[in-house]
């Protein structure tokens, strides 16, 4: 979290290595979540928010993406191909099964492929936050042919588990002290899929002293400063 380049970097790593079961969240939609140069390692069930680019590959980088979720950056998966009109030096991977939406530019853009690159990108079973993604909204080609990518079959339902959208903290320092004055602060957000929710507010020490539920997709809880017996906590 909050890094001003890259999440995590690779260059020059094997189809031998692996990106598994991470956490990455920019908060702002600067740097990139995990950025490969002429890496191709196996990227599975990661979690990738707010970032400027989620995944971007560049050279001969043919990794397999499968069951992450890309959410809420400004690119989602951005693949450089380099103006080259050679299969071998190109990103190439296989996008199988990921839930890639809420990216504010686009989910997926094929950037710079040469006009005879031969390369067909897999990136088919993926949810992209509609059954029926649209060439030029949810996947972009950029001075690339778009005979370089197969998104075929997308998935009609999210791919992965429940994951947030757009949560935001309206009070990030508040006073309750009943001046009406920033006397509470509000969580509010959306989720992928209805869900039985909850918001869990706790110490530095990490004890839960107050909590609220909720079920579908939009997540909403108002905290005023208090336990759950009624206390100010300092």
């Amino acid at each position: 979290r909050n890094f001003s380049d890259m999440g995590i970097y690779m260059s020059g790593v094997s189809s031998a290595s692996q990106i598994v079961g991470n956490y990455i969240d920019n908060f702002d939609q600067s740097g990139t979540g995990i950025y490969l140069s002429a890496s191709s390692p196996a990227i599975t069930g990661n979690q990738i928010h707010r970032t400027s680019s989620g995944i971007h590959a560049i050279g001969a980088s043919s990794p397999t993406i499968t069951g992450n979720a890309i959410t809420n950056n400004y690119r989602g998966i951005y693949l450089d191909g380099g103006g080259s009109n050679s299969a071998t030096a190109v990103p190439n991977p296989v996008i199988t099964g990921n839930d890639i939406f809420g990216n504010t530019y686009v989910q997926l853009e094929v950037y710079n492929y040469g006009t005879s690159n031969p390369v067909v990108i897999n990136a088919t079973n993926n949810w992209w936050g509609t059954p029926t993604p649209v060439i030029g909204t949810h996947i972009r080609f950029s001075s690339a042919p778009q005979s370089t990518l197969n998104s075929s079959n997308p998935a009609s339902t999210p791919r992965t588990g429940p994951v947030g959208g757009n949560i935001v903290l309206s009070q990030y320092y508040f006073s309750p002290n009943g001046d009406s004055q920033k006397d509470t602060t509000a969580v509010s957000g959306t989720l992928n899929q209805s869900v039985n929710w909850t918001v869990n507010v706790r110490t530095a020490g990490y004890n839960t002293i107050r909590s609220y539920s909720g079920s579908g997709t939009s997540v909403s809880a108002t905290w005023d400063g208090r336990n759950g017996s009624g206390d100010v906590m300092a």
